[in-house]
């Protein structure tokens, strides 16, 4: 089964080297100021996906937005991505 967690602190990393890779980072937004303002949220928090010991996608929810990113994944892995997001 697949499910989204919530972010870790150990997971702040890979989380910004995943939106860097899905052009969602901005050279004037901070990337790691946006995760630790949604988790200091009552409203808002970062969600994370992980396959084999990875995270393929994160979810950014909160009253005024949410942001869906994941990477392309391999055919073969496919089904487990479509499952995660329904």
């Amino acid at each position: 089964m697949t499910h989204f967690r919530e972010i870790e602190d150990r997971d702040v990393e890979a989380v910004v080297a995943l939106w860097q890779a899905c052009g969602l980072t901005q050279a004037w937004n901070d990337p790691y100021k946006d995760i630790a303002f949604a988790r200091a949220g009552h409203e808002s928090t970062v969600l994370v996906h992980e396959f084999d010991g990875h995270i393929i996608a994160t979810v950014m929810a909160s009253g005024r937005s949410t942001c869906w990113c994941a990477p392309r994944i391999p055919p073969s892995r496919a089904s487990t991505n479509r499952s995660a997001t329904r």
